[in-house]
């Protein structure tokens, strides 16, 4: 599994680590935790997995409170101590600032970015227009999944889309929303940058920015609920 979404599964076992302490291990929410917690754990190191998995075993007996205590102290620290390891171990994905006029600056880094999916790119913009295909979209791996979430398209924006969709081949599903605002990019499960302008005016006349998000789970998650209430186009 990529590191960076190894990363952002186990930060999310730690925030959910409640549906284990409030619901218990003989609990099918408090098994599921503990076992999804332990495969993670052992994509990354089966060391520690296996040290999880020997001290998750105490949990199911009938210990007191005392001695329970310190065992599951035990099992979260491995658990942030390889939420730290991996963090350390992977590069620091900077933010990219762009001044007016710097459009090519933003076309390069924009073309490189979703260039590099390898399953899916899923991108919202309220304001697109069929730049965003000729510039981007068009140059995506035909194995790729590509999702594009809008607000109600122009006459030759919605043109576009039906012709992309017709293309042999590829895997396009677009929708509109009239409710969404930031232009957002994900990138395979594993990335999510934030534009600060739309992708056809940024650094046009004014600054604009590319920032990654580090929460790509929760932000991702966020937008799903969007795409699955939005209307087909």
């Amino acid at each position: 599994m990529d590191k960076k979404l190894l990363l952002a599964q186990l930060k999310k076992q730690f925030r959910d680590k409640t549906k284990f302490t409030e619901s218990g291990p003989s609990t099918d929410e408090g098994r599921d935790w503990l076992t999804t917690t332990e495969a993670l754990l052992k994509q990354y190191d089966a060391n520690k997995a296996s040290q999880f998995r020997y001290l998750m075993q105490y949990l199911f007996l009938r210990l007191s409170s005392y001695t329970v205590g310190p065992i599951w102290n035990n099992m979260l620290s491995i658990l942030q101590g390889t939420i730290a390891e991996l963090e350390v171990s992977l590069p620091k994905t900077d933010e990219k600032i762009y001044g007016p006029g710097d459009q090519y600056s933003v076309y390069k880094d924009l073309k490189e970015i979703i260039g590099n999916a390898e399953k899916e790119v899923f991108i919202m913009d309220s304001y697109a227009n069929e730049e965003i295909f000729d510039l981007y979209l068009d140059k995506v791996k035909t194995s790729v999944q590509i999702r594009f979430l809008t607000k109600s398209p122009s006459r030759n924006l919605g043109a576009v889309i039906a012709k992309f969709k017709a293309k042999p081949g590829v895997k396009f599903e677009a929708k509109i929303d009239n409710n969404i605002h930031d232009r957002v990019i994900f990138i395979d499960d594993n990335q999510c940058w934030v534009i600060g302008h739309s992708i056809k005016d940024a650094a046009m006349k004014k600054p604009t920015y590319l920032l990654p998000v580090d929460s790509v789970v929760d932000m991702k998650s966020m937008y799903e609920k969007i795409w699955n209430s939005a209307t087909s186009i």
